[in-house]
């Protein structure tokens, strides 16, 4: 298996699951597919690190990295 021809940083944090399947959409869509997805978790929600479970397991090309905030930030 070769490298992808590209990587795409998408950075995100505390709330946006509901936004996120339509900016991961977006990359999805464009023409050129040969490309990896690395999600940046800045301290997110349950919910949105649950969004991003179910996007990742449809596609491949996506990679999540999960940095919780301590409980005082």
């Amino acid at each position: 298996m070769s490298s992808p021809l590209f990587t795409i940083i998408l950075p995100t944090s505390i709330d946006r699951g509901l936004l996120l399947p339509y900016s991961i959409g977006s990359v999805q869509k464009q023409s050129i597919q040969d490309f990896e997805l690395f999600v940046i978790g800045d301290g997110v929600n349950d919910f949105t690190r649950g969004v991003i479970a179910e996007l990742k397991a449809k596609d491949s090309r996506i990679s999540f990295f999960d940095f919780p905030k301590h409980p005082r930030r």
